[in-house]
């Protein structure tokens, strides 16, 4: 049994609410504001806020994701995208704004705004069907595209200790695998140079 994910209904009231709140603002501004000025504050908003609102529209009318037993597959506006459970190596959810959840395989990512979603039931139903490694914190340190980008800093560590060594400057620490997953991405320390 499968089950399919679409926009929330809170979602559109939201949606709706800023259109009738436009509306209200306008209409309210008339007998205040000389009507000239009424439209061109009008303009202003809808030349600016438009773009965005229309954007999330269109966004919210595409985007689908269905879970089932076998994987999870789904599609937003510009990517359609399916995945076995048994391919699944990293998931994660971010809480913070936006909120949305990461699902990563060797060949394949997809990142889920969970602004459109009931959050809780969908990451549930993630949860349910997964596996548990799969959420792990250092679960993505298992993604060949992890590896590959481990392998091409260390390599640049290694020029720049060459490049600092022939210039008699501040020397970047060598790094190896097990200092890349202790300092994150990209985060190094700094000794004097040897003397």
């Amino acid at each position: 049994m499968s089950e399919t994910f679409r926009p929330k209904t809170t979602f559109w009231i939201g949606k709706a609410g800023e259109v009738l709140l436009f509306l209200v603002a306008i209409f309210g501004m008339i007998p205040v504001v000389k009507p000239m000025y009424v439209v061109i504050i009008a303009g202003a908003v809808l030349v600016i806020a438009l773009p965005q609102f229309l954007n999330e529209i269109r966004e919210a009318l595409a985007i689908q994701i269905t879970i089932s037993a076998t994987g999870i597959s789904g599609r937003d506006t510009k990517t359609i995208f399916e995945m076995r459970w048994s391919d699944v190596k990293a998931i994660q959810r971010d809480d913070n704004s936006p909120k949305q959840i990461f699902i990563s395989t060797d060949t394949n990512s997809f990142l889920i705004p969970l602004k459109y979603f009931h959050a809780q039931k969908l990451w549930e139903q993630i949860k349910s069907y997964a596996a548990p490694s799969a959420f792990e914190e250092n679960a993505y340190q298992t993604l060949s595209s992890f590896k590959r980008w481990q392998t091409r800093l260390l390599k640049s560590r290694v020029r720049a200790n060459k490049f600092a060594a022939t210039q008699g400057k501040a020397d970047c620490r060598r790094l190896n695998s097990s200092d890349v997953g202790r300092f994150g991405y990209g985060l190094t320390r700094f000794q004097s140079p040897v003397k």
